[in-house]
């Protein structure tokens, strides 16, 4: 999937869900319904269009959006989840892209309390988060680490087929800290 064409998909789907999840509250009171969303940088391309992506649709759709962004830095966005929570904000939905789910636990658990729905963006429920979120939104790094060594897998054969010899594999990937790195190494 290209970078440019995907995230405009993900946030009409996203926001369908938040929609759908926020109609009856949208409709009690006349203040716009607010969606906090804590996420990586945006000068990274892929959560760039996914934030600009959020962003349109939330205008587009009469929705207030709070981003808030970190540089792959989970202390960095468990401060600002504590910030948020300390400062009284209770949105209608947090969106929640973790820069290392398991360290960040701790905040996501802290959003939950609140009472407040939370949908995990980007990496993939675990066990240990399945029971603080409502929905998920995002590729399956899995299906696309398997589908890659298929792929590769299967170029090494017709190159062999066609009598080359030799193979290489070039792996491009997030920091290490970065849970969907994990997921597509393993």
């Amino acid at each position: 999937m290209r970078h440019g064409s995907g995230w405009s998909g993900w946030a009409a789907i996203l926001f369908s869900m938040v929609m759908g999840l926020l109609s009856s509250s949208a409709q009690a009171e006349e203040k716009k319904p607010l969606i906090v969303s804590f996420n990586g940088p945006a000068g990274e391309a892929y959560i760039g269009k996914f934030i600009k992506g959020i962003k349109a649709t939330a205008a587009q759709n009469g929705y207030d959006i709070e981003v808030y962004e970190n540089q792959f830095n989970q202390a960095e966005q468990d401060q600002q989840v504590q910030q948020v929570l300390a400062a009284g904000k209770k949105p209608d939905v947090f969106l929640w892209w973790p820069s290392d789910a398991t360290a960040g636990l701790g905040s996501l658990r802290a959003l939950y309390k609140t009472d407040v729905p939370v949908l995990k963006i980007n990496q993939l429920p675990n066990d240990q988060d399945k029971k603080y979120i409502f929905g998920y939104a995002g590729p399956d790094d899995r299906l696309r680490a398997a589908n890659a060594g298929k792929m590769m897998v299967e170029a090494a054969k017709a190159k062999k087929a066609a009598g080359g010899k030799g193979f290489n594999v070039i792996v491009l990937a997030y920091p290490h800290s970065y849970g969907g790195y994990n997921l597509s190494i393993n």
